[in-house]
Protein backbone atom coordinates (compact mmCIF):
# COMPACT_ATOMS: atom_id res chain seq x y z
CA UNK A 1 0.00 0.00 0.00
CA UNK A 2 1.40 3.40 -1.00
CA UNK A 3 1.71 6.57 0.97
CA UNK A 4 -1.33 8.86 0.93
CA UNK A 5 -0.84 12.46 -0.12
CA UNK A 6 -3.70 14.55 1.18
CA UNK A 7 -4.62 17.97 -0.22
CA UNK A 8 -5.71 20.42 2.46
CA UNK A 9 -8.76 22.60 1.87
CA UNK A 10 -10.00 25.36 4.14
CA UNK A 11 -13.66 26.30 4.56
CA UNK A 12 -15.01 29.40 6.28
CA UNK A 13 -18.19 29.40 8.32
CA UNK A 14 -18.79 33.14 8.16
CA UNK A 15 -21.55 33.95 10.62
CA UNK A 16 -23.80 36.98 11.02
CA UNK A 17 -26.80 37.06 13.40
CA UNK A 18 -27.32 33.29 13.39
CA UNK A 19 -26.87 33.00 9.63
CA UNK A 20 -24.02 31.57 7.59
CA UNK A 21 -22.63 32.71 4.26
CA UNK A 22 -22.88 30.29 1.35
CA UNK A 23 -21.75 30.65 -2.25
CA UNK A 24 -23.36 28.89 -5.22
CA UNK A 25 -20.79 27.31 -7.54
CA UNK A 26 -21.01 28.25 -11.20
CA UNK A 27 -19.02 27.39 -14.31
CA UNK A 28 -16.32 25.46 -12.41
CA UNK A 29 -16.94 21.92 -13.67
CA UNK A 30 -17.30 20.61 -10.09
CA UNK A 31 -20.63 20.69 -8.23
CA UNK A 32 -21.94 23.62 -10.29
CA UNK A 33 -25.33 24.82 -9.02
CA UNK A 34 -24.51 23.66 -5.49
CA UNK A 35 -24.04 25.94 -2.52
CA UNK A 36 -20.85 25.65 -0.51
CA UNK A 37 -18.98 27.38 2.24
CA UNK A 38 -16.37 29.84 1.06
CA UNK A 39 -12.96 28.26 0.80
CA UNK A 40 -10.24 26.71 -1.26
CA UNK A 41 -6.99 24.80 -1.25
CA UNK A 42 -3.95 25.63 0.83
CA UNK A 43 -1.17 26.61 -1.56
CA UNK A 44 2.44 25.41 -1.39
CA UNK A 45 4.30 27.06 1.49
CA UNK A 46 1.10 28.49 2.98
CA UNK A 47 -0.44 27.58 6.33
CA UNK A 48 -4.21 26.99 6.70
CA UNK A 49 -4.87 30.24 8.59
CA UNK A 50 -3.11 32.29 5.91
CA UNK A 51 -5.09 30.38 3.27
CA UNK A 52 -8.49 31.17 4.81
CA UNK A 53 -7.53 34.84 5.18
CA UNK A 54 -6.40 34.93 1.51
CA UNK A 55 -9.52 33.12 0.28
CA UNK A 56 -11.84 35.50 2.17
CA UNK A 57 -10.23 38.46 0.44
CA UNK A 58 -10.09 36.78 -3.00
CA UNK A 59 -13.64 35.40 -2.98
CA UNK A 60 -15.63 37.82 -0.80
CA UNK A 61 -13.51 40.97 -0.71
CA UNK A 62 -13.40 40.98 3.10
CA UNK A 63 -10.54 41.12 5.55
CA UNK A 64 -10.57 38.69 8.46
CA UNK A 65 -8.09 38.68 11.30
CA UNK A 66 -6.24 35.64 12.58
CA UNK A 67 -7.47 36.55 16.08
CA UNK A 68 -11.11 36.17 14.93
CA UNK A 69 -10.73 32.77 13.29
CA UNK A 70 -11.49 29.58 15.23
CA UNK A 71 -10.89 26.04 14.01
CA UNK A 72 -14.14 24.15 14.66
CA UNK A 73 -13.98 20.93 12.65
CA UNK A 74 -11.83 18.62 10.51
CA UNK A 75 -13.08 16.14 7.92
CA UNK A 76 -11.15 13.52 5.97
CA UNK A 77 -12.78 13.31 2.53
CA UNK A 78 -12.19 10.23 0.42
CA UNK A 79 -9.98 9.76 -1.45
CA UNK A 80 -7.39 12.44 -0.75
CA UNK A 81 -8.58 15.60 1.00
CA UNK A 82 -8.53 17.03 4.47
CA UNK A 83 -11.12 19.77 4.97
CA UNK A 84 -10.47 22.22 7.80
CA UNK A 85 -13.48 24.25 8.90
CA UNK A 86 -12.97 27.63 10.52
CA UNK A 87 -15.62 29.91 12.04
CA UNK A 88 -15.52 33.69 12.04
CA UNK A 89 -18.03 36.40 12.96
CA UNK A 90 -15.92 39.54 12.59
CA UNK A 91 -14.70 40.92 9.31
CA UNK A 92 -13.93 44.23 7.65
CA UNK A 93 -15.40 45.29 4.35
CA UNK A 94 -18.54 44.64 2.37
CA UNK A 95 -19.20 41.11 1.18
CA UNK A 96 -18.96 41.10 -2.59
CA UNK A 97 -18.86 38.26 -5.10
CA UNK A 98 -15.27 38.73 -6.30
CA UNK A 99 -15.37 35.63 -8.53
CA UNK A 100 -18.53 35.97 -10.65
CA UNK A 101 -17.01 33.61 -13.23
CA UNK A 102 -17.08 30.82 -10.59
CA UNK A 103 -19.96 31.84 -8.32
CA UNK A 104 -23.41 33.18 -9.22
CA UNK A 105 -24.88 33.78 -5.74
CA UNK A 106 -23.54 34.78 -2.33
CA UNK A 107 -25.89 35.14 0.61
CA UNK A 108 -26.53 34.37 4.25
CA UNK A 109 -28.85 31.51 5.22
CA UNK A 110 -30.35 30.71 8.59
CA UNK A 111 -28.54 27.66 9.93
CA UNK A 112 -31.92 25.90 10.19
CA UNK A 113 -32.81 26.72 6.55
CA UNK A 114 -29.77 25.59 4.60
CA UNK A 115 -30.65 25.03 0.93
CA UNK A 116 -31.10 21.46 -0.29
CA UNK A 117 -28.55 22.00 -3.06
CA UNK A 118 -25.51 22.21 -0.79
CA UNK A 119 -22.36 20.15 -1.22
CA UNK A 120 -22.80 16.98 0.86
CA UNK A 121 -19.54 17.26 2.80
CA UNK A 122 -20.40 20.83 3.87
CA UNK A 123 -23.93 19.78 4.80
CA UNK A 124 -22.60 16.96 6.96
CA UNK A 125 -20.04 19.24 8.61
CA UNK A 126 -22.62 21.95 9.36
CA UNK A 127 -25.06 19.41 10.79
CA UNK A 128 -22.37 18.16 13.16
CA UNK A 129 -21.00 21.60 14.08
CA UNK A 130 -24.43 23.10 14.80
CA UNK A 131 -26.09 19.90 16.00
CA UNK A 132 -25.87 17.92 19.21
CA UNK A 133 -22.84 15.91 18.09
CA UNK A 134 -19.85 17.96 19.21
CA UNK A 135 -17.26 15.80 17.49
CA UNK A 136 -14.34 17.72 16.03
CA UNK A 137 -13.55 15.05 13.42
CA UNK A 138 -15.51 13.12 10.82
CA UNK A 139 -14.90 11.14 7.65
CA UNK A 140 -16.81 11.47 4.38
CA UNK A 141 -16.96 9.12 1.40
CA UNK A 142 -15.18 6.17 2.99
CA UNK A 143 -16.92 2.79 3.13
CA UNK A 144 -17.31 1.40 6.61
Amino acid sequence: MGKCNFRVSVNLILQNNGKICLMRRFNTGWNDGMYALMGGHVEDGENPISAIIREALEELGIVISEDDINHVFTMAVNPDHIYLYFACENYKGIITNKEPDQCDDVRFFDINSIPENIIEADKKALNIIFGNNKSKYEEFGYSK
